[in-house]
């Protein structure tokens, strides 16, 4: 009998409160979103440095086009986070694929290389490219010291990273090097 009325007395509170219950709810979904997309953004960035920085490696090295796959495992991400971040990077012309001769259109990516030479990706443009709005932007309810503080944190890091090529961080052969850093006799 006590369980009815338990029952009934929850089930009439729920449609009673049914409206602030689910704001309630979609108030903490939206908060874990928020959350999750700033890692994502923050591991998206990061993540597109790495893979151009292992292509444009590999290019440099004269090594074979590496693969999504290699690429998953040569920067320990997950290997479908590695095929989002190269779509878009093939998208913005970052990549490109390496085709059998006379495809234009691969069914089967042999293999991913530079969009461009390594001295024209700047680190700046990647970022750009991969990172969504950030997550204050806009919300001007939020004026205070730390909204100004991460305004200019953002204002220094696209003036440094506008400043760096990949080219700058790739490793170059030691033959590249050596030649490079050789005194012309």
């Amino acid at each position: 009998m006590w369980l009815i009325v338990l029952v009934g007395v929850e089930y009439s509170y729920i449609l009673q409160h049914f409206d602030s219950l689910r704001r309630a709810r979609q108030d903490v979904l939206d908060a874990v979103a928020r959350r999750s997309s700033f890692w994502r953004l923050q591991v998206g960035e990061g993540l597109a440095c790495r893979l151009l920085a292992v292509v444009g490696e590999a290019f440099e090295r004269g090594l074979p086009a590496p693969d999504e796959q290699e690429l998953a495992s040569a920067c320990a991400a997950d290997r479908e986070a590695v095929s989002v971040t190269v779509q878009l990077l093939l998208e913005q012309g970052f990549l490109r694929s390496q085709t059998p001769c006379g495809e234009e259109e691969p069914e089967v990516r042999l293999g991913l290389l530079p969009g461009r030479s390594l001295e024209r990706i700047r680190l700046r443009d990647v970022v750009e490219a991969v990172r969504r709005p950030r997550l204050h932007a806009g919300r001007r309810d939020a004026d205070g010291p730390l909204e100004d503080w991460l305004d200019g944190l953002e204002a220094e890091l696209r003036t440094r990273l506008d400043e760096t090529s990949l080219a700058q961080v790739v490793p170059l052969p030691e033959s590249n090097v050596t030649k490079s850093t050789a005194d012309p006799a």
